[in-house]
């Protein structure tokens, strides 16, 4: 598997999180702008029983002030949905099986690092969760992937949480999850805005 279909994996799993987060923050969202339309008819009622064009100049600078306020708090839960996705993601994709998630990993390696003898480590929640089990798995992952390539797997686990460092002469390549959500996550964020946001 190609590192870049790993990446669509990954989008694909942030694609199902936001399926489940949009019912939730749609709720939050219908709530929000139902609170600012009461406010906004309220505020008219009082400005048209009180009447004159102070009060008139006064309203209208209310209501566009408690639109702005409410462009923000949605504004904002978006962007908490959108954390929350990515969160739940994070934290789900290490815990599949441990046979699927050790081909995961092999998987993160990309072939242009194998020209070296490396060293591998894995992240220490990974050994935590998954046991010797995976560093077994992804040494056999790695060989079948990479056969020839003169790689060992640390005994130790790495300083992260979840994924692979690939340590090759005075180069290490990060394959750590949370680096890779780092460096592709405003890829990714455009479908699952669309999935939690387009009706």
């Amino acid at each position: 598997m190609t590192l870049g279909a790993i990446v669509d994996r990954i989008a694909n799993d942030a694609h199902a999180a936001a399926v489940r987060t949009s019912a939730t923050g749609a709720e939050r969202a219908r709530g929000i702008l139902a609170a600012a339309e009461t406010e906004f008819r309220a505020r008219t009622e009082a400005a048209l029983q009180s009447g004159g064009r102070e009060l008139e100049r006064e309203r209208e600078a209310r209501l566009s002030r408690a639109r702005v306020e409410e462009r923000l708090k949605l504004l904002a839960l978006k962007r908490e949905m959108i954390d929350r996705v990515f969160e739940e993601v994070l934290t789900s994709l290490p815990r599949r099986p441990t046979a699927e998630y050790a081909a995961f990993l092999a998987g993160l390696v990309a072939p242009a690092v194998t020209a070296e003898p490396a060293r591998l480590e894995l992240g220490r929640g990974d050994l935590q969760h998954h046991g010797p089990e995976l560093q077994r798995l992804v040494s056999a992952e790695v060989a079948a992937r990479h056969g020839g390539w003169p790689v060992t797997i640390s005994g130790e686990p790495g300083d992260f949480a979840a994924g692979v460092v690939v340590s090759a002469g005075r180069s290490v390549h990060d394959f750590s999850l949370p680096a890779l959500f780092a460096r592709h996550r405003e890829r990714w964020e455009l479908p699952v805005s669309r999935v939690l946001f387009v009706p």
